[in-house]
């Protein structure tokens, strides 16, 4: 089965400096996790391309550090989404893509 609506298109923002070493790859498809990447300090989520360029109806709901469990882990607009995440080796949706654009000033 595919996505939720509220989970089809997630734009992640990012708003602090990542951490030297600090390995994109494994938070989005090995473990998301809350070590330097908390919802509201260091990043923040979208539904739209153009809600995150706007800086409106950011998402206000994250959960992270399930081993194994990548991005999005349950995180929601307004509350926890269960079963909305990617994994490698525990389930997961099968059908996701990543996409990173480096517009920012």
């Amino acid at each position: 089965p595919g996505c939720n609506d509220s989970h089809k298109d997630i734009v992640y923002k990012r708003l602090t400096t990542l951490p030297e070493g600090f390995d994109v790859e494994n938070l989005f498809i090995g473990t998301w996790s809350s070590t330097n990447n908390e919802l509201n300090t260091d990043f923040e989520l979208y539904s739209s391309m153009s809600y995150g360029m706007a800086g409106i109806l950011s998402w206000n709901f994250c959960n992270y550090d399930d081993r194994d469990i990548g991005f999005p882990r349950d995180c929601g607009p307004s509350r926890g989404a269960p079963h909305q995440w990617t994994s490698l080796t525990r389930g997961g949706k099968p059908d996701y893509a990543y996409y990173v654009w480096n517009g920012n000033p």
